[in-house]
């Protein structure tokens, strides 16, 4: 179990309003994926761009599992943006997965919780798309790579969605010694099951209920599987906004 008060969390605040929201990005993004939306929401909005840990400039881990990442995002929290008390949780994806979790986990934290694309249930029809995107990217030799070109034009083949590629490319980064991809690829492929999927409500999460009021936006899904997201969402999420 990785120590969460050691693990460094990296975040950037933007605008001075007094309306504080937080904002967790998905897999293989970084919080600076929201600016333009945190810098729409000034003067009236305070806005934390927060890196998940093993993705832009937040520490790697050895492990990874959501009530990890939730504990980790809420240490983070309570030293400085939610210090003086909750704040809003805008989640997308993956980071949608831990804000649901902080909210359960922490909901001294969380006053109003928006969740993007995603669901309180596993999401295992995306798990091949990922694990293609994840082989793509740890097959570039990146030893080789001396600018961001040369990734883009190996990356051609595998990924031919320029616009996917251009969203993957900006986990590079120059550190001086040459290029390198800030995400923890390896962990981030061992643990692809454990990010497809949801804590278990009943016996990880103890049953609990955020008690504040939450709305999302669920991935498309098949009947049966909606119905599973909307009875997860009933028993854990019961105050949706007015």
């Amino acid at each position: 179990m990785t120590d969460t008060s050691s693990t460094t969390v990296h975040s950037v605040e933007t605008g001075d309003g007094d309306h504080r929201v937080v904002f967790l990005h998905g897999l293989f993004g970084r919080g600076k994926n929201f600016s333009m939306i945190a810098k729409g929401l000034q003067p009236e909005f305070r806005s934390l761009l927060v890196d998940l840990p093993n993705h832009g400039q937040s520490d790697w881990t050895e492990e990874l599992d959501y009530l990890q990442l939730a504990d980790q995002v809420a240490e983070h929290l309570k030293r400085g943006f939610a210090a003086d008390g909750p704040v809003d949780v805008v989640g997308h994806s993956m980071g949608g997965k831990v804000a649901m979790v902080l909210a359960l986990r922490h909901p001294e934290l969380v006053r109003k919780l928006v969740i993007i694309d995603i669901s309180p249930v596993g999401s295992g029809s995306s798990r091949s798309e990922f694990h293609h995107l994840l082989d793509a990217l740890a097959a570039v030799d990146i030893d080789s790579a001396e600018r961001r070109s040369d990734v883009d034009a190996a990356l051609k083949e595998p990924i031919p969605e320029a616009g996917v590629r251009g969203f993957l490319l900006q986990n590079l980064k120059n550190d001086g010694d040459g290029l390198r991809w800030q995400p923890n690829l390896t962990l981030l492929r061992s643990e692809l099951e454990t990010i497809m999927g949801f804590p278990d409500i009943e016996t990880e999460l103890d049953k609990a209920q955020f008690p504040g009021r939450c709305c999302g936006s669920p991935a498309r899904s098949p009947t049966t599987s909606r119905m599973r997201t909307s009875l997860s969402c009933a028993r854990s999420f019961p105050a949706p906004f007015a």
